[in-house]
């Protein structure tokens, strides 16, 4: 069984957080895993909470950079949880800022206020399936 509290600190880290700090608390709840993604000839580091499908980019200076929270995540995002519709999605955070611009095998959606916050839905099922922040 997933740690509530482990579920709760993935649910308050923001972007611009030190990571150091996030990864002392949540090391005590779930095993940490690093791995490397090369993108364009340009590598990024992730920090990966498995148990939780939640995975973390670090910025050079030490502070989070964006935390992407995939299908295995339990918790809500900005009241958000996976498994919801789109149309639940804009019940409770109203219509989005804009909608990806390019081509996307998911529909989108992106809040640009008071953070960001984009929303991808499934586009067959349209229920969310990816939240980033």
């Amino acid at each position: 069984m997933v740690s509530q509290s482990l579920i709760h600190a993935c649910e308050q880290v923001l972007h611009g957080d030190l990571l150091n700090e996030f990864l002392d608390v949540v090391v005590n709840f779930t095993p940490v895993e690093t791995f490397t993604e090369e993108i364009d000839g340009e590598t990024d580091e992730y920090i990966s909470l498995p148990e939780v499908g939640v995975l973390i980019s670090e910025h050079p200076s030490g502070i989070i950079d964006r935390i992407i929270y995939d299908v295995k995540f339990p918790g809500k995002i900005n009241q958000v949880q996976i498994g919801m519709s789109g149309d639940e999605v804009e019940q409770l955070l109203g219509a989005p800022d804009r909608l990806w611009p390019m081509p996307h095998p998911n529909f989108i959606l992106i809040y640009d206020a008071p953070t960001f916050f984009r929303v991808e839905l499934n586009r067959d099922t349209e229920k969310v399936i990816v939240m980033i922040r």
